[in-house]
């Protein structure tokens, strides 16, 4: 089945489809709206800069991801940010990444777009 917006989302099978909605639909449950949702993503990279070499980039547990993103004005708790990142790394892989040792890396080789979050801005918006 071809989705009229496939072109913007990526979309593999329908099951993948109503997985991500119910996913979304989780987030939600969890108040994690877009706004919050696409803070997390803009602040993945603060304090490092662009020539960062990867065990430079920012990697933490959940918590201090937490205590992190509330450095940056980022209200957020763990089981939000879980949630998140869980979701990052199934949909959007390659932004930020689970390390061996249950820390999350911030990938700065991820080209951030508006673009790549129309699905789940029009879902957290609702």
């Amino acid at each position: 089945m071809k989705f009229p917006i496939e072109g913007i989302i990526k979309i593999k099978d329908n099951d993948t489809f109503q997985a991500r909605i119910e996913d979304l639909k989780n987030l939600k449950n969890y108040q994690v709206d877009f706004n919050l949702f696409y803070n997390v993503i803009l602040n993945l990279r603060n304090g490092c800069s662009v020539n960062s070499r990867p065990n430079e980039w920012n990697t933490f547990t959940l918590e201090e991801w937490c205590e992190f993103l509330n450095k940056h004005k980022i209200e957020i708790k763990p089981n939000q940010i879980d949630l998140i990142f869980n979701y990052l790394t199934y949909y959007h892989m390659g932004i930020i990444t689970l390390e061996t040792n249950n820390k999350f890396r911030a990938n700065f080789n991820y080209h951030n777009s508006d673009e790549n979050y129309v699905f789940e801005m029009i879902a957290l918006n609702m």
